[in-house]
């Protein structure tokens, strides 16, 4: 439902990254996002619930650009495959 008539099949949308707790901190994310970046060659699309900064600021350290938020509050974010990275 968050993406609705954006939605395309040459996006790829990612749901539900998450780390244990106990894990976080350590780049596991960071790597998990640039494996998919270099290995798979598409646009990334995911969302997150907006009214959690910390994960909104996490996904544009990481490169993804905010594009839009739904009317349930939820961000949505995208970021563009990297040529040549």
């Amino acid at each position: 439902h968050v993406w609705g008539e954006d939605e395309n099949s040459e996006i790829l949308y990612l749901h539900r990254l998450a780390v244990r707790p106990q894990f976080m901190k350590k780049g596991i994310g960071k790597e998990v996002l640039n494996w998919i970046d270099e290995n798979l060659n598409k646009t990334i699309r995911l969302d997150c619930v907006a009214h959690n900064p910390k994960l909104c600021a996490y996904y544009e350290k990481n490169g993804f650009s905010l594009i839009g938020t739904t009317a349930d509050g939820h961000c949505k974010f995208e970021k563009d495959h990297e040529e040549g990275k």
